[in-house]
């Protein structure tokens, strides 16, 4: 994607209350947003070292766990944890007798583990 193309995405209501029918209709764009109690909140470019970690950590997970039948390991993605929160979790478990809680939008429910890289750079 151009830097045009990242100028030219409409304006998401950040900070603004919503649902998350109203948030899975927004346009998808290159930001990442999360719906925290209803509140649209954006969060920053992860730096590099976040995203080796992420993708070494599931990489390493993936073929423990999907290789072995065990379950499936997905990556950011929309998961709906309440009525009004849906976050995107670097790394999300869900063992294969709870596939079920996949969708074709979304995650709905509470996956069995979730990993979060945190970055020391983060206030």
């Amino acid at each position: 994607m151009t830097t045009a193309a990242i100028a030219a995405e409409p304006p998401v209501r950040v900070g603004a209350p919503m649902t998350v029918a109203e948030f899975l209709e927004l346009p998808r764009t290159v930001a990442r947003y999360e719906l925290i109690d209803g509140v649209v909140c954006m969060a920053a470019f992860p730096v590099p070292d976040h995203e080796f970690l992420s993708l070494l950590l599931g990489t390493y997970l993936n073929q423990q766990i999907l290789f072995a039948g065990a379950g499936i390991v997905l990556g950011p993605t929309g998961l709906l944890l309440a009525e009004n929160t849906l976050v995107g979790p670097d790394i999300i478990i869900i063992r294969a007798h709870r596939a079920g809680i996949v969708g074709p939008a979304l995650i709905d429910g509470a996956p069995d583990i979730v990993v979060e890289v945190l970055s020391t750079n983060r206030r």
